[in-house]
């Protein structure tokens, strides 16, 4: 173990400086309503959802429950002069703001029988009103998906329709090595197994926040080879590092223990899009111009402003290992209709996570100072996390404590021995910059490693898994950390980022070691019964100690 007793100023400028510059830029403007959310390079989410059943949904979403459900923090004392900033709060923990979940809730309406299901998500908020309509039907051409927007404001009609037909699954050789299927003999076809028969519907929700609902739709081919998990949701919910939002159709593709014919063969799934619009490709998805993912590609038919798309990850996971999708648009002969071939690398189990939904309703709150607030907030925890690692590890000597500690870990999914999760090249590079970085979040990691946000966020979940690494999230970030059983910033009270005031005080704490308690309320410009409240606080978050001299109380941050 290495102690460090001071830090000279210099770093700590730098740190503040260097943390305010990477966060994010502000504008000056007043707080007002869009109909789309800022971009951000925030967000921590788009990953892989892992095949489910219906019961470990239910043990997932209790298990977020628990976890995203904070205590409300304290109220202060009557004579607090300096509020708290209560705007921009994430009560869900889902990196959204609850005042944009608010003006975005939707209420789903769902019918479905053995082979159909009718979604019915609508939003009425001031003078807009807006209703997507999604249907679900299991035939003998395939599983079709049909989708309607309508939207009225100020007696403006707007109607947008569009459906998908996932018809069938081809078995073929890559005789040309480019890695798609291309129906014009430069492949070879082995079989097409048209979709033509499902098992019943199977569906249920699940409570998200109060009133609020996901809805989840399984649907299977009679064979068993390909598998739908289809969710909705009412307002935006993280699920597995995924981001769901309420615009949009959710869909998880699962193809497994299919019967290859061929030593060499791959499998392709084929979809076709029709819609009275026109279709267009953009370089950059709505969701990754957002910062929610990475790594997409999408075809849009647009009306106005408004669009409807398909959407989908440049990435599977085949075997549980992350590689690259090759897929042909094919335009067809028919106006406004296009056939699409996702080709998957060879695997037993083939995972992969498109989105069908509408693009330019979202409408969010834009605050910039609030939004400026969180950055201080986020600054001020990276200075509390140098002052909270009085100790610190050397990379192989955390490995070392790693592999020699004794604690119980539930492996879940995974099967790994704790030696086969160190032994991983990219693993690794990501526990490096974690013990070099502690308290990194999680855009500055995927801006440090070439790999996409739905592999980031497997990897950063297996380490999680097995108690490499631990997370928090402080405002809209979602912050990673090593794993250390008797680590005090493991106990950070995630309340008091609330609190502007406790952590100003902190800060001065931070700078000035051995303060005393009035010289605080001097410079705060507080009574002390106010200070003696937030000191509180930090003292039963183990952040300061009181160390008493002759008749004088010295309150310095814990080292």
């Amino acid at each position: 173990m290495k102690k460090i007793h001071s830090l000279p100023l210099l770093i700590i400028t730098f740190l503040l400086l260097n943390s305010s510059f990477q966060i994010i830029n502000f504008e000056n403007q007043d707080k007002k309503v869009y109909d789309e959310i800022n971009p951000s390079e925030q967000r921590d989410q788009s990953g892989f959802l892992e095949s489910l059943t219906f019961d470990e949904i239910e043990d997932i979403n209790q298990e977020k429950r628990e976890d995203i459900r904070s205590a409300e923090g304290e109220e202060e004392p009557e004579d607090e002069e300096d509020d708290e900033d209560e705007e921009n709060e994430d009560g869900d923990g889902d990196g959204i703001d609850d005042e944009t979940e608010n003006i975005n809730q939707r209420l789903i309406e769902v019918e479905y029988s053995e082979d159909e299901a009718q979604i019915e998500s609508e939003l009425h908020s001031g003078n807009i009103k807006d209703k997507i309509s999604m249907k679900l039907q299991s035939e003998d051409e395939g599983l079709r998906i049909k989708v309607d927007y309508s939207k009225d404001i100020k007696n403006i009609d707007y109607d947008l329709e569009f459906e998908f037909l996932f018809s069938s699954l081809i078995e073929f050789v890559d005789d040309n090595n480019d890695s798609i299927f291309t129906d014009d003999e430069q492949d070879t076809l082995l079989n097409e197994i048209p979709l033509d028969s499902f098992n019943d519907f199977q569906y249920s929700m699940y409570l998200i926040e109060n009133s609020t609902y996901m809805h989840y739709f399984q649907i299977s081919s009679t064979d068993g080879n390909l598998i739908f998990h289809i969710f909705f949701v009412e307002e935006y919910y993280e699920l597995n590092a995924t981001l769901l939002i309420p615009t949009q159709m959710k869909i998880d593709i699962e193809i497994q223990n299919y019967a290859y014919s061929h030593d060499s063969s791959q499998l392709a799934l084929v979809m076709d899009i029709e819609s009275e619009s026109e279709f267009d490709e953009d370089d950059e998805t709505e969701d990754e111009s957002k910062g929610y993912s990475k790594n997409e590609k999408w075809v849009q038919a647009s009306l106005d402003d408004i669009s409807g798309f398909f959407s989908w990850s440049q990435y599977a996971l085949i075997d549980d290992v992350e590689k690259n999708v090759s897929v042909n648009v094919v335009s067809q002969s028919e106006e406004n209709m296009q056939k699409i071939y996702f080709s998957y690398p060879r695997g037993a189990h083939i995972y992969h996570d498109p989105k069908i939904g509408i693009k330019g309703i979202i409408r969010s709150i834009v605050d910039p100072i609030s939004l400026k607030n969180s950055t201080i907030y986020l600054i001020y925890f990276s200075l509390g996390i140098i002052l909270l690692f009085g100790l610190i590890m050397t990379k192989q000597e955390y490995r070392h404590y790693l592999l020699n500690r004794i604690v119980d870990i539930d492996k879940g999914v995974h099967r790994l021995t704790m030696e086969e999760v160190l032994e991983n090249e990219f693993r690794n590079q990501i526990l490096n910059l974690i013990i070099e970085n502690p308290g990194i979040h999680y855009s500055e990691l995927l801006r440090s490693v070439d790999t996409s946000s739905s592999n980031l966020a497997w990897h950063l979940d297996i380490l999680e898994t097995y108690k490499i690494i631990s997370k928090k999230r402080i405002g809209r970030f979602l912050i990673f950390y090593p794993f250390i059983d008797k680590n005090p910033f493991a106990d950070f009270d995630i309340n008091l980022i609330k609190s502007k005031t406790t952590l100003d005080i902190f800060q001065i704490i931070g700078d000035n070691p051995g303060i005393f308690q009035h010289q605080i309320a001097k410079r705060m410009d507080l009574n002390r019964k106010t200070i003696k409240y937030h000191l509180d606080k930090l003292m039963s978050s183990n952040l300061i100690r009181i160390e008493k001299k002759g008749r004088k109380n010295h309150i310095y941050p814990l080292q």
